[in-house]
């Protein structure tokens, strides 16, 4: 449930120049309007039996003021914690219905709150829903106020302990007058959330979530007739809020510019330029966003080109609109290559704006950023619920447009905007706007039906229909290839993946990160083409081409639009068969995966993260290497390009290799093609991986990285369990579910809920081919390090002992893991990756359509037998990242053995002491 510090620009990027028809014929909507003034649309989505129910509130932290900064979030936060009619967790409530996509957010000038659920359980949500816009207050008291309140604070305190995140608050304040809603961030300070009263957030909930000041989209599997008679019966009888003002424009503008030096914890310096920009829906906004992606969306946008690739004085740079409700805010950030001036960096980034600014974009730029952003907003809207999905745009077109279909303006303005047009919005915002203000009338005809809903009950979901995973066709080539194809012509994209058996594990220890370096090679250069030539004529076909690494394997994947398919199948071929591995490349990316090593070397999750691999598995085993599969500077300075060309040929073998494709192709028509392109492919020996068994240590033992004036300490704790294989399989995933696996976990209820030390504890079991880790770990406030450390082992030693799991939790789990399988399954992407577990981890053909039936069938015997026989406390590993002079002591105190002091490396810094 997160104050959001940043917010993609996906939605507005990809609203781009579809046809009015196509864009109506996509998304249409139904409006209606309760007597109470609620704003409800309805879009119809029959592809599967599932409904998103979005709810959006127009308040956000610009309804604060100074003083009383964070509220809106804060009280966020309190919405889910029950209301007079449905006590207790809200995630607790939806969790066994199968919810998916379930969340809220809070950003400066709304507060969300969404979740997907099988089409039976509507009524239900709505009941929820409406219960706690119409029933709040009934149900807020000091306690709950008083937990969040802390839950509030750790989030704040993880945020604040991440690198480089100072520089968020000095940000807003230099751009923003102190009197302008924008000037603090949404998460607000820590005095005012630690001044925040009871009275203070009932008077929030009176004025700010009445019904006339909500919007609620339901999409999905649905009858809008219905939806309409179900909506009314339980929100119709709210009164609506009182009337409100509120700001329309105010833009400041900066004549001068300022300038400050800030020292934070991190290992290589960064640049930020920022600005005041337009504010949501405009014009300018629209043209904006294409000027910002021209010169900083992809490997061939004119900052990237320049700083990283051409000059490489910067690992990375990214330009950012946030066009708000009544401002804009454009902000450049660039990591300064180590050895670098930052002053340079400074000064490539105003030259290449004034070049943009002097010349405008060319033909080709304007063309292909219009051509990536249709294709995103196609794949976009495959979805109904969740981040981006329809749902989410029908409701921010509604709050801030007053109109679901307002993206239509958007369409418009961009698809007649001329490279004169973006050359002078450009000049125009990377430079200076009036304040204006409206007063609006309320309408006083506003009322609350007189008829009331029955809340006696909460409603029961009905009997949703078995989840389904898609038939698959399987073939296998003439070169040994296995070729899997699901049909599933639900938009006019192909997704596929092909999934090679290698992975970190099958790097050299003396190489380590070389699988994740020769995939990220793969598209820097291929038949001939170098990585800028490929990015361009990716974006020309609308089609995206990633590659990835993991433990296990490896993957080389492309999303392709159905009419340019085979010119797209002709670039993923040559990117597999054909890489060129460019010397510079190599080294460029060299410097950026050094230097990203030395980040993961500052931030306290990925510390420990990288050191837990060794400790588990010891020296020589092929998954003793950092879990983020980037190996470290030495090995990494050790790789040369004759490395790569060898870890290619040795893996990527046809004989070693999965096709898996996805959507609006049979495998009848995708085969031949296949065939023809890979016919040339041989197949050859692939060596084993040293996955020996382990046993988990003799001791328990806490190993302590020392990390200065940290605001927090995380704790990990982990063991090694069986494989993915084994017999026990479902037992243990239901085991950690119970455990820290889901929000409801004793874990997070713990540490989170009843004790508010954490932003959030959880536990999981990596999926591995192998043994594989168990990890449980929290985030804490320093000062309950020691008090942590210790619910954690307790929660642990009693899940397996005198608190086993009940028939409540698990009956939780059950439902919430079987009901939420369609929501699983949604997008094609989602089906294929899916469909990739099942390769990659070897699960027979069947695992996913026999899911569900084994998961039911499931006792609680047999969980507790498993969480006896494979929890082990009194072996864990513990690895604790905080600052040594605040935790030690209190670690001692808890008396669980060996402490040793490593760094980041792993290496020790003193001799063990215990």
């Amino acid at each position: 449930m997160p104050a959001t510090r940043h917010i993609s620009g996906l939605l507005l990027a990809t609203l781009i120049a579809l046809p009015a028809t196509a864009a109506e014929e996509l998304i249409p909507f139904e409006r209606f309007t309760l007597d109470n003034g609620l704003t409800l649309i309805v879009h119809e989505d029959h592809k599967a039996p599932l409904v998103a129910v979005n709810v959006w509130y127009h308040v956000g932290s610009r309804n604060e003021e100074p003083g009383k900064t964070g509220y809106a979030h804060l009280f966020e936060h309190l919405m889910f914690q029950g209301s007079a009619n449905s006590p207790g967790e809200y995630i607790n409530l939806v969790d066994g219905i199968g919810a998916t996509d379930l969340n809220g957010t809070t950003w400066f000038d709304r507060t969300n709150y969404f979740q997907t659920v099988p089409k039976g359980a509507l009524d239900r949500i709505l009941f929820l829903e409406s219960d706690r816009m119409g029933h709040m207050l009934e149900a807020i008291d000091q306690a709950v106020l008083d937990e969040q309140r802390g839950v509030v604070q750790n989030e704040k305190r993880q945020g604040d302990n991440e690198p480089y995140s100072k520089i968020w608050e000095s940000l807003v304040k230099q751009l923003f007058p102190p009197q302008h809603p924008y000037s603090w961030e949404t998460i607000g300070s820590m005095a005012d959330l630690e001044a925040a009263s009871l009275e203070d957030m009932q008077e929030w909930f009176r004025k700010y979530y009445g019904p006339n000041n909500a919007v609620v989209v339901v999409a999905g599997d649905i009858d809008p007739q219905e939806v309409l008679e179900r909506v009314t019966y339980w929100f119709g009888e709210i009164p609506p809020g009182p009337p409100k003002a509120a700001l329309e424009e105010w833009i400041p503008r900066h004549n001068t510019e300022r300038r400050e030096i800030m020292q934070d914890r991190v290992p290589q310096e960064r640049v930020y330029l920022a600005w005041t920009g337009p504010r949501w829906g405009t014009t300018d906004a629209h043209r904006l966003q294409l000027a910002v992606d021209v010169l900083s969306s992809g490997k061939n946008s004119r900052l990237y080109e320049r700083l990283v690739y051409r000059d490489q004085i910067a690992t990375d740079v990214d330009l950012a609109a946030f066009f708000l409700e009544i401002s804009g805010m454009l902000i450049v950030e660039a990591s300064v290559k180590p050895g670098v001036d930052i002053a340079r960096v400074e000064t490539a980034i105003r030259e290449e704006l004034a070049r943009f600014i002097d010349k405008g974009p060319t033909r080709a730029e304007l063309e292909r950023v219009k051509t990536v952003a249709r294709a995103g907003f196609i794949r976009g809207i495959e979805k109904i619920g969740g981040y981006g999905g329809k749902a989410d745009v029908l409701a921010q077109n509604t709050v801030y447009g007053d109109d679901p279909g307002h993206y239509q303006r958007q369409l418009d303005d961009i698809a007649a905007a001329s490279r004169a047009d973006v050359q002078s919005v450009a000049a125009d915002w990377f430079g200076q706007a009036p304040f204006v203000a409206h007063i609006v009338p309320f309408n006083q005809e506003l009322r609350a039906t007189a008829s009331k809903a029955d809340r006696s009950s909460l409603p029961e979901p009905s009997t949703p229909r078995p989840a389904e995973f898609p038939d698959f066709t399987r073939r296998t080539l003439d070169n040994g290839m296995e070729l899997r194809v699901i049909h599933r012509p639900t938009i006019p994209v192909v997704e596929m993946s092909l999934i090679l058996d290698s992975g970190y594990a099958a790097d050299d220890p003396q190489r380590a990160g070389e699988a994740s370096l020769t995939m990220s090679m793969l598209d820097e250069g291929a038949a001939g083409r170098d990585a800028l030539e490929i990015s361009e004529a990716l974006a020309m076909l609308g089609a995206g081409l990633s590659t990835g690494a993991g433990l296990d394997t490896v993957s080389v994947n492309m999303s392709a639009l159905t009419e340019n398919l085979d010119a797209s199948l002709q670039l993923f071929a040559d990117v597999i068969l054909e890489p060129d591995f460019p010397e510079f490349e190599l080294e460029r990316l060299r410097v950026q995966y050094i230097n990203g090593i030395k980040q993961e070397k500052t931030a306290p999750v990925s510390i420990a993260l990288r050191l837990l691999p060794g400790l588990l598995y010891g020296e020589g085993h092929a998954y003793a290497k950092p879990l983020s599969g980037t190996g470290n500077e030495d090995s990494i300075a050790r790789i040369n390009k004759r490395d790569l060309i060898n870890w290619h040929q040795t893996w990527f073998r046809p004989n070693n290799a999965t096709l898996v494709v996805v959507g609006d192709i049979t495998v009848d028509e995708i085969a031949p093609r296949i065939e023809a392109l890979f016919r040339d492919w041989q197949p050859g020996e692939v060596p084993a991986k040293n996955v020996k068994l382990v046993e988990n240590p003799v001791d328990e033992v806490i190993y302590l990285v020392d990390k200065p004036d940290a605001e927090q300490s995380i704790i990990f704790a982990s063991q090694l369990v069986e494989s993915m294989s084994g017999p026990n399989e479902v037992a243990i995933k239901a085991m950690n579910d119970v455990l820290g696996g889901q929000f409801a976990a004793r874990l997070n209820m713990n540490l989170r809920e009843e004790k508010h030390w954490s932003y959030g504890a959880r536990s999981l079991i990596s999926a591995t081919r192998a043994q594989r880790p168990f990890i449980a770990y929290a985030p804490v406030q320093a000062d309950k390090t020691r008090e942590s450390l210790a619910e954690m082992r307790r929660e642990i030693r009693e899940i397996r002992t005198v608190l086993p799991p009940t028939a409540e939790e698990l009956q939780r789990i059950k439902s919430s893991r079987i009901l939420s399988l369609p929501g699983r399954w949604e997008t094609n992407m989602a089906v294929l990756s899916a469909m990739g577990e099942m390769v990659g981890f070897s699960l027979p053909d069947n695992y996913w359509n026999t899911y569900a039936r084994n998961l039911d069938a499931l006792t609680l015997e047999e969980v507790t037998a498993v969480a006896r026989d494979t929890l082990q406390p009194d072996r864990l590993v513990w690895v604790v990242v905080g600052d040594r002079k605040k935790i030690e002591a209190g670690l001692r105190d808890l008396d669980i053995g060996e402490i040793r002091h490593i760094d980041a490396d792993g290496q020790l810094v003193n001799e063990p002491t215990g």
